[in-house]
């Protein structure tokens, strides 16, 4: 599914997938017997079936993750021309090379000219390297990557636009209006950025805790365990909305259980047990299995954009 920061969300692919949409939208490997045709077709210089590899790798999608091997497929599969594949090999350069400015810039340019060329990921690319430090030119390359059909531009976009105090009316109208397309089209974290935005009233956008609940809503039900949390967190405080203590219980035991799950809410529900109600009495045996689980969720990965909303940029 992809979303553009303008026009909306986009029926017609772009020129390239990222990585988050091939993550999204292609159906994963679940055994080493599987890749292999795409193992020998890129021995015989296929260089998508390399590229797609390598995005597996990548990611452990249905294969144990393995950076290293992922750049050695992204290097055959740019070998054979195949372009979104030298747009990754160029953003390993600029993490690897952080430190050594040449090759860095370098690798820079390079993803700057896939962006200027309709390679929706260079963009992308581009904008996290910026985003400390120059978070405008970051801004700008995310629009045009949410122009070109990226989801994880479209994201990063919205995300620094209402995460900054600063920024205008115009580009929060502009981001509010992307946010609503891709949350339409079932994009979760756009319904999460969209819903912190009304529940709190961030700059020309007016609160709205009942339309913020119902946005929580539905990244819960297309599986953010950080939606069902806050969409628990409006109801059982009622602070603008209709007090609902049963129904911020099932949205807890859904951000606590489901997928993307969220400490917080597992925390919550032990606490529950432990101090009981009218509903139920103390269960102290209950309430450990929620801190043991509270325990076992692993935190955000270091240095991704969470925003409170679990990681929002793929690694």
């Amino acid at each position: 599914m992809m979303c553009a920061c303008v026009v909306g969300c986009a029926s017609a692919p772009p020129r390239a997938v990222s990585p988050t949409q091939k993550k999204e939208l292609q159906a994963p490997a679940r055994d080493a017997s599987a890749l292999e045709p795409a193992i020998q077709s890129c021995r015989l210089g296929h260089g998508e079936s390399c590229y797609l590899l390598g995005v597996l790798h990548d990611y452990g999608v249905g294969v144990k993750q393995d950076d290293a091997l992922a750049l050695t497929y992204h290097r055959r599969a740019c070998d054979r021309n195949f372009v979104p594949a030298c747009v990754e090999v160029a953003s390993h350069e600029v993490r690897d090379h952080a430190t050594l400015p040449f090759a860095r810039d370098r690798a820079l340019e390079v993803l700057a000219q896939y962006c200027e060329d309709g390679f929706a990921v260079g963009c992308y690319s581009v904008g996290r390297f910026h985003v400390v430090g120059e978070p405008k030119v970051a801004l700008a390359y995310w629009e045009k990557g949410c122009a070109l059909g990226d989801v994880a531009s479209c994201v990063s976009y919205m995300a620094l636009v209402f995460g900054d105090p600063g920024s205008p009316s115009a580009e929060i109208e502009k981001a509010k209006a992307s946010a609503t397309r891709c949350c339409a089209a079932d994009i979760a974290p756009a319904c999460l950025l969209l819903g912190v935005a009304v529940r709190d009233g961030k700059g020309a956008v007016s609160r709205e805790p009942v339309a913020a609940e119902r946005l929580f809503g539905r990244a819960c039900k297309l599986g953010q365990g950080m939606g069902c949390f806050l969409s628990g967190m409006l109801l059982v405080g009622g602070s603008g909305v209709p007090k609902n203590s049963a129904t911020a219980g099932q949205r807890f035991e859904q951000g606590c259980s489901g997928p993307n799950p969220v400490a917080m809410a597992c925390v919550l529900l032990a606490e529950a047990y432990e101090a009981g109600g009218k509903s139920h009495k103390p269960d102290l045996e209950q309430a450990a299995r929620y801190r043991e689980r509270a325990r076992a969720i692993t935190p955000p990965r270091s240095g991704a954009m969470t925003l409170e909303l679990g990681p929002l940029f793929p690694k």
